[in-house]
């Protein structure tokens, strides 16, 4: 005859437990739940609360250990529902394990704790977003120092329990999308980029950090375009003319490089297309003579024939194209029509025999825009 679990008691033939007895458990556990949820409560009433509540109800040993963890888990799942864990509430739990000597980690079966830490720090990101918009601002405008928003910025850290590394990571993807922000109407005032340049450096953020997913070089790009606007020669790319192939003239200047280019060029062919008439009148043996001829006409049809992949750099003058099997210059002033692609541009040469040319690139809005606006330089 078995004995009960919950009562110790004789429980029948091949029974492990009293049905009043298992209910009782439940009821009490269900219970125990009720009062880790009660936040009005101090972790020693909730102490001797479970204590009793486990007595009344024969909650015990393993019992005791699975209605604890259930309790646990359904209050996390709540505040998971509502507001999320703070620190406060995170500290009274924790209390309450280790009253029962117990912890989160033996608790945690569900890794409901994972969904709090991603909950904290989706927060922290959404705060440390809006104080960095702030910090973009003009400190007039906010009466705020960046040494103040980064005080809150450190306490947003604190509270999801980022690490040094997850706090720079944050703060890159943070100040990216404040650089798409900016480059919306893709256009950069001096203030927009004063304002990044700022921020940037005093969170310690260098241009490949902003430069992971191309929001600084596309920042770049819009002062690149800015600058040629208002007649300046821009210095803004980085590129060394002494580590390209190109042979600069004296009276040019590099404005900007672009890579795996691949230029293609439009051939035509002609082929004749027709029938043949007439008929043939047997003269001797195996040989004939065949009255009319052939009927036909030219037929020309256009291909676009991929020539090279290489470098291309557009300067003050020209734009330079080098690659493993072609290499040429095209000053600007010979280009009859620039045509904006995509992910590209076409020329048309001022030649007699000039057939369309094109360059794959990737960016065809700022490479069309730079072509076009050279032209200020120019006034």
């Amino acid at each position: 005859m078995g004995l009960c679990t919950y009562c110790g008691q004789p429980a029948g033939f091949l029974r492990r437990r009293h049905r009043e007895c298992q209910a009782s458990c439940d009821e009490g556990a269900r219970a125990i739940a009720a009062t880790v949820a009660d936040a009005a409560l101090a972790t020693d009433e909730v102490a001797s609360t479970i204590k009793a509540l486990a007595d009344r109800h024969r909650v015990r040993n393993e019992h005791f250990n699975q209605a604890i963890e259930q309790a646990w888990a359904s209050c996390i799942e709540a505040h998971l529902k509502a507001d999320g864990v703070d620190n406060a509430e995170e500290e009274r739990l924790d209390a309450i394990l280790k009253a029962f000597g117990t912890s989160r980690r033996q608790v945690d079966a569900q890794g409901l704790w994972a969904g709090v830490r991603q909950r904290r720090a989706a927060e922290a990101e959404q705060r440390i977003r809006t104080l960095l918009s702030e910090a973009m601002l003009d400190s007039k405008e906010t009466n705020r120092t960046l040494d103040a928003i980064e005080t809150d910025i450190a306490s947003a850290a604190r509270n999801a329990d980022l690490d040094r590394n997850d706090l720079r990571e944050v703060l890159v993807h943070c100040l990216e999308t404040e650089v798409e922000r900016v480059l919306e109407d893709e256009l950069l005032t001096e203030a927009e980029e004063k304002a990044v340049a700022a921020v940037s450096s005093h969170f310690g953020l260098g241009e490949k950090d902003l430069d992971s997913r191309g929001a600084w070089t596309r920042m770049v790009k819009a002062a690149v375009l800015r600058d040629l606007t208002n007649g300046i020669v821009p210095h803004r790319g980085g590129f060394d003319p002494r580590s390209v192939p190109f042979r600069l003239q004296k009276s040019e200047t590099l404005i900007w490089v672009f890579s795996n280019v691949d230029y293609s060029t439009v051939r035509t062919r002609r082929e004749f297309r027709g029938k043949s008439a007439g008929v043939s009148i047997r003269v001797a043996r195996g040989v004939y003579f065949r009255t009319g001829g052939f009927k036909g006409r030219p037929v020309e049809t256009e291909e676009t024939l991929h020539v090279d992949t290489g470098l291309l750099g557009v300067t003050t003058r020209h734009i330079y194209f080098t690659g493993t099997a072609k290499s040429f210059r095209v000053r600007h002033d010979r280009m009859v029509s620039i045509e904006p692609y995509s992910d590209g541009f076409g020329i048309m040469r001022d030649t007699a025999r000039a057939t369309p040319e094109t360059f794959r690139l990737g960016d065809g809005w700022f490479v069309y825009n730079l072509l076009r606006n050279i032209e200020y330089l120019d006034d």
